[in-house]
């Protein structure tokens, strides 16, 4: 996950059409991620992916991607009960996901 949000922190992400794909294509690689770490997201995570869909959704493409990076956050720099389980499935993050397109 520390890659991911290490490419997405230098990654260009204009206003519009093409801001929206890329945002789609790292959160799409979000769930890969989860998937290769045998996981689901937690509630910190899920949170802050339905805050990026919504926010993609909406037009609001810098706020969508400050939730991404947010959402791929390294739990050690959490404050303490900040992350936590029983958030939502990797499939239910892929279907909103998906409905970004």
């Amino acid at each position: 996950m520390r890659k991911l949000r290490r490419e997405l922190d230098s990654a260009a992400i204009p206003d519009g059409p093409t801001g929206r794909a890329t945002l789609i294509r790292f959160a799409t690689r979000f769930c890969e991620v989860l998937q290769t770490e045998g996981r689901d997201a937690d509630e910190w995570e899920s949170a802050l992916i339905v805050a990026t869909v919504g926010a993609v959704r909406g037009g609001l493409t810098r706020y969508a991607a400050t939730c991404l990076k947010k959402a791929m956050t390294d739990p050690a720099l959490c404050a303490p009960g900040t992350r936590g389980q029983g958030g939502t499935s990797r499939g239910e993050l892929e279907q909103m996901i998906a409905a970004m397109r």
